[in-house]
């Protein structure tokens, strides 16, 4: 079935970050929870309950490398680190959201089915030996449900992903783990629905090494391996479309033997999907300038500041004269982006309804970051 792509709006985004830390003195994890409302958990052997020195902390939708940074700025506030935190999952998500919001969530089903079925990526299991070849793929819904292999027939696996029912590729303990479904829910509240895939990953399988590489992480980099599509052929015989229906991942990125010998990495009934691979690498693109573009707003206020003389004893007549307030500028400055992210979700269209509140805060921040200090 074709699916017209103009019928939905397009976004990618962090859906979380998991961060380690190391404090020098023991604290109980809910001191670091209550700082920064993070999902706090202390990872000391036997540490139950009880203080620890080395906690892992999952932070949900930061908009920024910066929003990253700011949750470990208020943990510092309070502790001491031994060392520089690190970072030790991610989560990234492509979501997909109608047009029309009088549109049925059948048509955002339909396209997780798609996202799951053409989807390029093959998962790797830690312990096969060949790789490429390993595809643990199954459906799930409440926790103690018992879970089972998705539906061959495309109509089947509409219906389950309308009924609540999730695709996961993969073992949630690798480093690499894939999902799909229809998100109608956010924190237990109910969302705009959408359609989503997305992947975690962890370990070796992390796009980047070091903090200096997050800051700048290009999220375009993981298009090809993670939201990469084909389709179906056009002028298939009758039985070829058959075998293709019947097919639980036909895009799936594996070696397969070629009838007049050789090899080949992709089922011949299909192509790439040129479209929706352009939509997803333009939506990474994106989520990339919004990654880095709190950073720069950063800099140019420490180098006002700098600009100022700053030696930890500024004059009351200098429009920074206290670090509080260039703490407090940039906190102002990250909710505005916030804001104005929130009401552009979609991205791929321009903010035509901008109020005139924002218009003026805008204004403000604007001045401030471009403060002359004499």
């Amino acid at each position: 079935m074709l699916i017209d792509y103009t019928s939905f709006k397009f976004r990618a985004l962090v859906d979380w970050i998991e961060i380690e830390i190391h404090t020098t003195e023991p604290t109980h994890y809910d001191a670091i929870y209550r700082l920064t409302e993070a999902f706090t958990a202390p990872i000391d052997s036997g540490s139950q309950g009880k203080s620890a020195s080395n906690f892992r902390l999952k932070i949900q939708d930061p908009s920024s490398w910066q929003a990253v940074v700011g949750v470990v700025e208020l943990i510092k506030s309070k502790h001491t680190l031994t060392k520089p935190f690190e970072v030790v999952g991610i989560e990234v998500a492509f979501d997909a959201y109608n047009r029309n919001s009088a549109d049925s969530t059948e048509n955002l089903a339909l396209l997780v089915a798609n996202f799951h079925k053409f989807n390029t990526h093959t998962n790797e299991h830690r312990l096969a030996k060949n790789l490429g070849r390993i595809d643990k793929t199954r459906m799930y819904r409440l926790k103690g449900e018992k879970s089972f292999t998705t539906p061959h027939n495309m109509q089947s696996l509409v219906r389950k992903i309308i009924e609540g029912w999730q695709i996961g590729i993969g073992s949630q303990n690798s480093y690499c783990y894939q999902h799909a479904y229809l998100k109608t829910t956010d924190g237990g509240k109910t969302c705009e629905p959408r359609a989503r895939i997305e992947i975690t990953l962890r370990g070796r399988k992390l796009p980047c090494a070091t903090n200096d590489e997050w800051s700048n992480c290009n999220f375009a980099s993981l298009a090809k391996p993670y939201f990469s599509f084909r389709k179906i052929q056009p002028n298939l015989t009758p039985q070829e479309k058959v075998n293709a229906d019947a097919s639980i991942r036909i895009g799936k990125r594996i070696i397969r033997n070629r009838r007049g010998g050789g090899t080949k990495l992709f089922s011949s009934m299909t192509k790439a999907d040129t479209k929706l691979n352009s939509l997803a690498r333009d939506k990474l693109r994106g989520l990339s300038d919004r990654w880095q573009a709190q950073k720069t707003a950063r800099s140019n206020v420490v180098k006002n500041i700098d600009a100022c003389g700053n030696t930890g004893d500024l004059k009351a007549e200098t429009p920074a004269n206290t670090t509080n307030h260039a703490t407090s500028l940039l906190t102002t400055y990250n909710q505005l982006l916030n804001q104005l992210d929130s009401n552009k979700l979609l991205l791929d269209e321009p903010l035509l309804n901008q109020t005139p509140e924002l218009e003026a805060e805008q204004e403000r921040i604007n001045k401030l970051m471009n403060f002359d200090c004499t």
